[in-house]
């Protein structure tokens, strides 16, 4: 279990800045530069916001479209 808390596999923290960091790379290669853009796409991609959106009645799943459309309008605004 020790090792669990190192390097890769090291919890909570470097699981959002590697999803920061890919969100960024993949913005990157369509022309985007925008701290902002990432910080409001790490926000909408996140455990929290799914679950809450997702509530009690719905699963994860169920709330997926929801969340690429809300992603999309994002991009599409600030592109």
């Amino acid at each position: 279990l020790r090792a669990a808390g190192t390097g890769e596999f090291s919890g909570r923290g470097d699981r959002n800045e590697r999803r920061r960091q890919l969100l960024a790379a993949l913005l990157s290669r369509t022309g985007v530069d925008d701290g902002d853009l990432v910080n409001t796409l790490q926000a909408l991609t996140s455990f929290a916001f799914v679950d809450e959106l997702a509530g009690p009645e719905r699963t994860p799943d169920d709330v997926a479209e929801a969340v690429v459309r809300l992603v999309s309008s994002e991009v599409a605004a600030r592109a």
